[in-house]
């Protein structure tokens, strides 16, 4: 059996939904992560717990004696030590207030995110921002916790948390990204019917669904589909197997920095609803003075409360 100390909030969270859903496809979806990752994190409590925590059937899920006693014991403590973490902020030696803040491990949006950062700090000489950067999943679970204030991310990537605001700052630009060596390139614009032939990869948020869905709906915009998906763990990575003519990826404008001519970028066809935005997402009801400082200081296109975006 694993370690207790190896439950994260995260999987709570899912054991929660999944019992009040009744369905973990439905859960999922509300969770904005797909139905095997929500399986392998019930799994994961279960082998840690020991026990069996619902009953499969064929029309959904149900708890069993021992699940119905941890949901029993679980939730409201769980939604306690929420509210207690978002009420909590940190404040400097100075006397300043911190921000802290999530950004999802992209090279793209920290570039973004950089003179942001810097306009608050100088318009706001005693505050501080403390940035990390993290995976989808960390940044989701840090949001939920209390532990990062807000986040800066695509608005694609976090869209279904309850009480959130997304607010836009830029709309980004959307290329397939090609090596310069490749076949598939001719002349002006790499050949559809060539990368029909080619893997598609993808640094998703934890192999979120999201990313491959958007991803595939712009290649079927643009008349083809790719051979397959190969999810890659780093960015630097998907650079390296494009520069390699082993695919292509669909990518922002800052992709592939570091390859200089050996990658080349295509602007593509974005369908309609697919247009990829950044910018902050936070929780009003909850924010500190120095959170909130830092939200009205950024520009913005149009700010849209999370839990209601459409699919």
């Amino acid at each position: 059996m694993e370690s207790l100390n190896n439950i994260s909030l995260l999987q709570i969270e899912v054991f929660l939904r999944v019992a009040d859903c009744g369905n973990v496809a439905e859960a999922a979806k509300k969770l904005y992560i797909s139905q095997s990752a929500a399986t392998r994190w019930i799994q994961k409590l279960e082998a840690i717990t020991n026990v069996t925590l619902f009953v499969r059937t064929n029309r959904g899920v149900y708890l069993t004696p021992e699940g119905e006693r941890l949901y029993t014991q679980i939730k409201n403590p769980y939604t306690k030590l929420n509210s207690v973490l978002f009420s909590m902020r940190q404040i400097d030696q100075k006397g300043g207030g911190v921000v802290n803040l999530a950004c999802f491990d992209i090279n793209e949006l920290f570039n973004i995110l950089g003179p942001l950062i810097t306009q608050y700090e100088n318009l706001y000489p005693g505050n501080k921002i403390n940035v990390s950067m993290c995976t989808h999943n960390k940044l989701r679970e840090g949001l939920l916790s209390g532990r990062y204030d807000c986040a800066f991310t695509y608005i694609t990537s976090i869209r279904d948390l309850p009480g959130m605001e997304f607010r836009s700052y830029k709309q980004l630009e959307t290329y397939f990204a090609v090596s310069s060596k490749s076949p598939v390139i001719s002349g002006k614009e790499p050949d559809f019917e060539s990368l029909s032939r080619s893997y598609l990869f993808i640094k998703p948020s934890d192999k979120q669904d999201v990313v491959g869905i958007r991803d595939l709906k712009i290649c079927k915009a643009n008349g083809f589909s790719p051979a397959g998906i190969q999810y890659v763990s780093a960015e630097q990575t998907v650079a390296a197997l494009v520069q390699s003519t082993s695919g292509f990826a669909v990518v922002g404008p800052s992709f592939g920095a570091g390859y200089g001519d050996d990658i080349r970028l295509f602007p593509v066809k974005v369908p309609e609803g697919e247009e990829q935005f950044a910018g902050l997402i936070w929780r009003p009801n909850d924010a500190s003075q120095e959170t909130r400082k830092f939200v009205e200081s950024v520009p913005y296109i149009d700010a849209v409360r999370a839990d209601t975006a459409e699919d």
